[in-house]
């Protein structure tokens, strides 16, 4: 790894809203002994704003968790999936921005 990684947690502001067609890409890599890994994206950053991607790489499970977070209350649709993530790994993970939807690469 190179010194070019940002420490976690790492909190940043986009100046402008997410557009359909751009790519956001994090690269990074896992602990030797990690619990989970957290990929929120909030529209706003007051206190339970709104979270229309929530992404938890849950080692402790060994899941891989997708959901929302709007008006307050979590989606009844959270997906659980197998976990493709392994300890002390470099992972290359990119999000595309799709009508209404996120594609995770």
């Amino acid at each position: 790894m190179t010194d070019d990684f940002q420490n976690l947690p790492f909190k940043t502001r986009i100046s402008q809203p997410f557009q359909e067609g751009q790519t956001i890409h994090a690269l990074g890599q896992t602990t030797v002994n990690p619990k989970r890994v957290d990929f929120n994206f909030h529209r706003g950053a007051y206190k339970d704003a709104d979270m229309p991607l929530h992404m938890s790489i849950r080692f402790d499970e060994g899941k891989l968790v997708y959901n929302t977070f709007e008006n307050g209350n979590w989606s009844d649709n959270e997906q659980r999936l197998s976990n493709p993530f392994k300890p002390n790994e470099i992972f290359d993970l990119r999000v595309r921005i799709l009508s209404g939807k996120y594609q995770v690469i």
